[in-house]
């Protein structure tokens, strides 16, 4: 019975495993764009919630928060689509500003 060992190196930009190398320079950008894709879907959300609030409380921005709300609805099914703990952050502000927006006061 033989038992192979693994080697491992890894240097800045590539990691090597039994002889078979990765590049990880495109991993590093793509970090980058996933990481502002979630940062648009949350100053998006923040905004619709944002709106949806000054509709609640001054009865002002109404076409507005409705249109937030809309564009932030497609965001969330597109988001969805691609992966759903993707599109996780813009459903919750979803939830919140439909909840504030078109609730009925007492």
């Amino acid at each position: 019975m033989t038992m192979s060992h693994y080697t491992l190196s890894v240097t800045t930009n590539q990691v090597v495993v039994n002889k078979y190398q990765w590049n990880t320079e495109g991993m590093e950008s793509l970090a980058i764009v996933i990481t502002l894709l979630l940062l648009i879907q949350v100053v998006l959300g923040a905004v619709a919630l944002t709106f949806a609030i000054l509709f609640r409380r001054r009865r002002t921005f109404k076409l507005t928060s409705m249109i937030l709300i809309g564009l932030l609805a497609l965001q969330t099914i597109w988001a969805l689509s691609v992966q759903p703990a993707f599109g996780y952050p813009s459903l919750v502000f979803l939830v919140a500003a439909g909840l504030v927006r078109f609730l009925k006061t007492k």
